[in-house]
Formats: C-alpha cells, structure tokens, sequence
C-alpha cells in the first residue's frame, strides 16, 4: 500500500493535512483513475488519527470530484477532467493550473522544414517556405491528454528555435517576441487514435479522440500559428455559452 504521512504536530487541521497528501499522491500518480484508495480503516491504522477525520479529508476529495465512492466496495480516484472555452485566452499550462492540476510537456520534435499544402494555406505562406514544427505531449498530474503538433512561420519566429519547449510556452514566447496572439479559429473532428496517438495517449485502438485543427491571428489579421490538436476524448471536453 501506498504510504501517506502527514504532519501531526503542525498548525494545520488534521483533515486538510490527510485531504492535501491523499490529493498529491494522486497527482504525483502513485493512485491511477479507477484504482481503488485504502479504506477508512486501513488509512486510520496508517495515519494514527480517528476514522471521522479520515471520513472528512475523503469527504472534501469527493466534492472536488478527484475521487468517488462505490456503495459496499470503496473509494477510487476519478478519472481526470479537464474542461476548456472554444477560444482560451491562456497557455495550456496556465489554464491547467487554474483548474488546480500540475501540468507538464514532453517536447517530442522540433525542425525547420518546408511547408506544403494546407499547412502553407494556414499559414498564408508561399508553398515549400520554411516553417518551424514544433510537436509537444501535454499532460495533466502525468496523465497525458493531449498531442499538439505547432507550425509557424519561420522568417517571424526563427527565435523559438533557442526555447526548450520542454518548459516554455508558444503562446509565452510569441509574446516575449512582440507577437501578441490575437484571434483564432478553430475545426473540430471526432475520430479514432492513430498506432503512435495511442501509445503517446496509452489509449485502444477504439477508444475515440477529439482534433482540433486551430488557426492564431496577430492583430493585423497575418496567421501566425497552424496547429492541429488531438485529446483524449475521456479526458477532455469543451464547454461554450452564449445567448438565446
């Protein structure tokens, strides 16, 4: 079993202090969604502290929806959601710590390359000019949700080839470059993974994703990035309003 400590002598509420080691060892991984938590009795008898705290700590976990219980068999830790506007008006990695998650990238390729079809239609660029392509894996608490696969012009963005997108945004780097993101527009598709999306996703051949083909505008209306997305369809869901 999993060992949980926390601090019992401290100034923080025993409950909360259970409740914040159950939640980072979900994040760190060391619970997957779907398995199964220690039971109450199990996390009394590691902890040394009453079962009606323990209740509590996995009571606020509940309500967070990081976790939920199955009468007569247990508490498991849910499957990880993550919603997103049409149009975010942040980085992925801003807008996943403002849902309270711990996000990372593994940068999985980066080259200078020409640019034919509808990329270079994108990018309203000449056919065969250079671009930058730019392929990340974008995780959530390790779970990955996502590949994006960037392109951009390089005569305006030949400065990101210094950036370890490993740890630095596009969206950041546009920026710092003076290239403010302005508009965007976007295509979605439901489909089936590909052999690697499946491998970079750890999905089956018919569990079913979601791709996003998205367009970024400067102000001046000059595209700046053609990116095609593609998430976990169990992982991931757009939500939109509007008025009627």
């Amino acid at each position: 079993m999993t060992s949980i400590t926390i601090d019992k002598n401290g100034s923080t509420p025993l409950h909360i202090g259970v409740r914040t080691a159950l939640a980072e060892a979900i994040q760190r991984g060391d619970f997957k969604a779907g398995e199964k938590l220690p039971s109450e009795r199990e996390l009394q008898n590691q902890l040394g502290i009453s079962r009606a705290t323990i209740r509590q700590a996995l009571n606020d976990l509940a309500s967070s929806g990081m976790i939920y219980t199955r009468s007569g068999k247990g508490t498991y830790v849910a499957q990880l959601r993550i919603a997103t506007s049409l149009i975010p008006r942040t980085s992925f990695s801003e807008h996943m710590r403002s849902l309270g998650h711990v996000p990372s990238t593994r940068l999985l390729e980066m080259a200078v390359e020409p640019a034919f079809g509808l990329v270079a239609d994108y990018l309203q660029i000449p056919q065969g000019a250079q671009i930058i392509r730019i392929k990340r894996l974008r995780l959530a608490d390790n779970i990955p949700l996502g590949i994006q696969k960037s392109h951009l012009p390089y005569d305006l963005c030949y400065e990101l080839l210094k950036k370890d997108f490993n740890h630095a945004s596009i969206f950041d780097s546009l920026v710092e470059l003076g290239l403010i993101p302005h508009s965007a527009s976007q295509v979605f598709k439901a489909s089936l993974p590909t052999e690697e999306e499946q491998k970079l996703l750890a999905l089956q051949a018919g569990d079913p994703v979601m791709r996003i083909d998205w367009s970024t505008f400067l102000d001046s209306g000059k595209p700046i990035e053609a990116a095609q997305q593609t998430y976990r369809g169990d992982e991931y869901r757009i939500e939109t309003s509007g008025r009627v």
